[in-house]
């Protein structure tokens, strides 16, 4: 299998590129969508379309897994899972328009809320299976152009929103769910020409029964995967959901907007864990320990530094809400601002021992650790709000885990690295 790949330097500088444009992109939007929508409507709006990011939950851990097989070039294996994958995509996508259907069937007040939540997932449902090949362009250590076709979404996506907000002066969600959708779809399109194109060799997907999936190897790692994914979910992707059943659409307008300003810094951060995954990967599979150390010890750095930066968002916090110009209709609430920077610090120094595990295939800890955040966050949620803190509940409750795995997936990833070198 050979494959013409950029450098680590070269990736890395072309995929934070990438992010840094899209998250221009993206914090042009919020203002825009704030001021056309109102604080209420786009509340609903940011609730209903976080709940897209849940799809790629859905592959049972099989992208992650396939992007580990990918890396290690072994072109037996890459055919195998392959149509392992594909075809466990391809049922999934017929299970979610089933669900779908269904939930459309037994409710029977279509209100403009529910026709854009059916205008938004059909399409994306039916279109599951190519979501796979972002996972097959990072296996090919192309991550610099995955980043490019990610900055493409969201480019398609402010500029067709514009034109209607501005030009058409439209605000139905359920347009905005057309355009999201045709945002979110073309660069998948794009994502699977690159990898058929970049693979080396013909690759052809075989419709393989649900029960040789299960029983594959590759389906078993796949699930670990899962399971680390399903407490990412709930650790971070329910903020949205939660606060707005808990608290009210104004709520949820404060906490997102905040936390999408760190959430924004941690993605440019996650280019550099992005990267070096399946260089990790790549040096692990020949016995290139040195090397995994070396990257282990760059992240570890590149932490360190972005923690610093946080913390100077956090004390121009006003001032980036001024840039954004959404001054007037968010209220700053310091308590959450310092959660979220701490947690958001936590996360970037949990990912550096998390990504040498997950590239390793070493993912013992992280179940136990995903396990233990399934169970007791919203147990601890709830508690954190009789104790009158509001929506602090939320990274407060999902920070405790999060500590706990910076200190634990360090430890063992390096103790495990260590062993490895000196044997």
């Amino acid at each position: 299998m050979n494959i013409k790949i950029l450098s680590v330097k070269s990736n890395l500088l072309l995929a934070v590129t990438s992010k840094l444009l899209s998250l221009m992109a993206s914090f042009v939007m919020i203002p825009i969508l704030l001021k056309s929508l109102g604080i209420e409507k786009y509340g609903v709006w940011v609730t209903i379309s976080s709940v897209a990011a849940w799809l790629v939950f859905f592959d049972f851990g099989l992208g992650n897994s396939f992007k580990n097989t990918v890396a290690t070039c072994d072109k037996n294996k890459i055919k195998k899972e392959y149509s392992i994958a594909f075809s466990l995509y391809f049922y999934v996508s017929i299970i979610l328009l089933i669900l779908l259907s269904i939930t459309v069937f037994l409710n029977e007040n279509h209100n403009e809320n529910q026709n854009a939540i059916i205008i938004l997932y059909l399409p994306m449902f039916i279109l599951f299976p190519l979501s796979l090949f972002s996972f097959g362009v990072q296996g090919l250590r192309l991550v610099g152009f995955n980043s490019l076709l990610d900055t493409f979404r969201i480019f398609l996506w402010l500029f067709f929103s514009m034109f209607y907000i501005f030009f058409i002066d439209g605000d139905e969600l359920f347009v905005l769910s057309v355009i999201f959708v045709v945002s979110n779809i073309l660069p998948q399109v794009a994502q699977f020409i690159l990898f058929r194109s970049k693979c080396g060799f013909s690759l052809i997907p075989n419709i393989i029964s649900p029960f040789l999936i299960i029983k594959d190897d590759s389906f078993r790692l796949g699930i670990r995967f899962f399971v680390i994914q399903l407490s990412s979910l709930i650790s971070f992707n329910l903020g949205n959901v939660l606060i707005y059943n808990n608290f009210g659409p104004d709520d949820v307008a404060i906490y997102d907007v905040t936390n999408k300003v760190f959430v924004a810094a941690l993605s440019v951060f996650n280019m550099a864990i992005a990267v070096m995954w399946p260089e990790i990967t790549k040096a692990y599979s020949e016995s290139n320990i040195k090397r995994c150390i070396k990257f282990y010890w760059v992240l570890l750095f590149f932490s360190f530094c972005f923690s610093v930066l946080l913390f100077l968002v956090y004390l121009k916090f006003e001032f980036i809400l001024l840039l954004l110009n959404v001054n007037d209709e968010i209220i700053p609430n310091d308590n959450l601002i310092f959660t979220i920077m701490i947690l958001t610090c936590l996360q970037s120094i949990a990912y550096c021992g998390a990504v040498v595990l997950n590239a390793t295939n070493k993912l013992i800890l992280q179940i136990y650790l995903a396990l233990l955040s399934i169970i007791f966050i919203y147990p601890i949620f709830k508690l954190l709000i009789t104790y009158d803190v509001g929506i602090v509940a939320y990274p407060l409750a999902t920070g405790i885990f999060v500590l706990i795995a910076a200190i634990s997936c360090n430890v063992i990833s390096l103790r495990m690295l260590k062993a490895k070198y000196e044997y």
